[in-house]
This record gives structure tokens, C-alpha cells and sequence, in this order.
């Protein structure tokens, strides 16, 4: 499953490099298999962010699926300013994948205004394919708003 993830991340990564869409479909997740209800997830993810945040945090979940049949979500938290990869729920523990995934990129510091910027990084991405990923969650995603230290969906 992690290295599934590593190699998702790099496509990911490629497309954004190459100024190409994320993904060549959307799927919702809130009904897909392997995904669900990230409420939990986003609940310890906001549990364990430093500094603390206060107050209603909004987030938007939009599933990409590719044309080889992988699927990838990923996760903006505006309060956060955060772009982070969602591989789905592991059914053991439902918040890992979220919580503990090692793809969560700060918006202010990881994104970068052009392709020859990146250079040869395996983590940065440019400011249009940051842009695209948020304008697609907002047109084709699922809106969460989670108080920090709860666990309930409003």
C-alpha cells in the first residue's frame, strides 16, 4: 500500500509538472469504495496539526480517477492552507491514511509559480496545478466543516 502511494504521488506529481489535470475523471467519494466518510480522519488530522487550530475548519474532499484505474483524493483544508493526498479509509484504522500519509503540502511554502522552479523536486508543485486542484474541489468535491476536536460532519 505505501509504495502504491509513493507511485501515485509521483504521477500526481508528473501531471502537475507537466501542467496536466490531476486526474482524467472525478469520483465522489463519500460513496466509493475505500473512501467513505473522512469526518474521522479530518478529526484526528486536526488533532494532531500544530499549532492547534480553533474554531469550524472547512475542508473539501475531491476524488480524480485515472484511466489506468487508480484513484486518488485529495484533501484542502482552507483554514490550513493544505493540500493533502488521501489514499482512501485502511478498514482497521480508518484515520491512517489521512492522518499519518507523508503527502501534505503547505500551499504558502510547497507551491512554487513555474515548472522550472521545481527542479527536479519530488514534492513542490506549480501555483497552476495547486490552483486547479482547489478550483476542482470546489466544482466537484465534498464540503466538510469538522470543529477541531470533533468528530461530527456539518
Amino acid at each position: 500500500m505505501i509504495v502504491r502511494a509513493h507511485l501515485l504521488w509521483a504521477a500526481l506529481l508528473l501531471a502537475a509538472a507537466g501542467g496536466q489535470s490531476p486526474g482524467d475523471a472525478f469520483f465522489d467519494t463519500r460513496t466509493a469504495s475505500g473512501y467513505g466518510d473522512p469526518v474521522p480522519a479530518l478529526s484526528t488530522y486536526l488533532s494532531r496539526a500544530r499549532p492547534r487550530p480553533a474554531g469550524p475548519q472547512r475542508f473539501c474532499v475531491v476524488g480524480y480517477a485515472h484511466a489506468d484505474g487508480d484513484r486518488t483524493a485529495l484533501v484542502h483544508w482552507r483554514e490550513g492552507r493544505r493540500l493533502i493526498l488521501w489514499d482512501g479509509r485502511d478498514p482497521d484504522h480508518p484515520a491512517s491514511l489521512l492522518t499519518w500519509g507523508r503527502r501534505d503540502l503547505d500551499l504558502t511554502r510547497d507551491v512554487v509559480a513555474t515548472e522550472a522552479a521545481i527542479a527536479g523536486s519530488t514534492y513542490l508543485v506549480t501555483r497552476a496545478w495547486a490552483d486547479r486542484v482547489v478550483a476542482d474541489c470546489a466544482r466537484h468535491g465534498a464540503r466538510y466543516t469538522v470543529a477541531a476536536g470533533s468528530r461530527r460532519r456539518r
